[in-house]
């Protein structure tokens, strides 16, 4: 990012981010937090693998981004669900929030960052708006980041 402000005023830098594809926070979310520059993240959701409502069995069209995503594997999917069932629920019952609003108010909860969220009707807006009023404790972020580094470590 520091070859792009040779070239002119940058304001924000849009990345994909979400608790199970979070690459992005090492380098270019510290950065921005170092140099107060707004990072959006896209994808909060993990095109909704956090939600806990991805089917396993579903088949996804060739064009389709997902047949192309390794996390989109019938067995990845498998283990994503177990992860969540076993690790994630508890945690989203504690703020009395959905996965979803959880998902997003993780991503939310580092400094300069912004959840960019999609809907495709005006309750998942809702939702997904509801998910900016969940503070969650520095504790449990940890968690939620452990319980994903021990998944992806395997």
């Amino acid at each position: 990012m520091n070859e792009y402000i040779k070239y002119g005023q940058l304001d924000a830098d849009q990345e994909k981010f979400n608790l199970l594809e979070n690459s992005a926070e090492k380098q270019n979310i510290k950065w921005c937090q170092e140099n107060n520059l707004s990072f959006l993240a896209y994808s909060a959701i993990a095109q909704g693998l956090l939600t806990g409502t991805i089917n396993p069995d579903s088949k996804y069209a060739a064009d389709d981004i997902r047949s192309m995503n390794p996390l989109y594997k019938r067995e990845t999917i498998i283990k994503i669900n177990e992860m969540i069932n076993s690790s994630f629920i508890p945690i989203a019952k504690k703020y009395n929030c959905s996965l979803t609003q959880l998902a997003i108010a993780a991503v939310s909860s580092k400094q300069n960052v912004i959840a960019l969220c999609g809907a495709r009707n005006s309750k998942e807006a809702i939702e997904n708006a509801k998910a900016g009023d969940i503070l969650i404790s520095d504790d449990d972020l940890g968690k939620l980041d452990d319980i994903v580094k021990s998944f992806l470590d395997n």
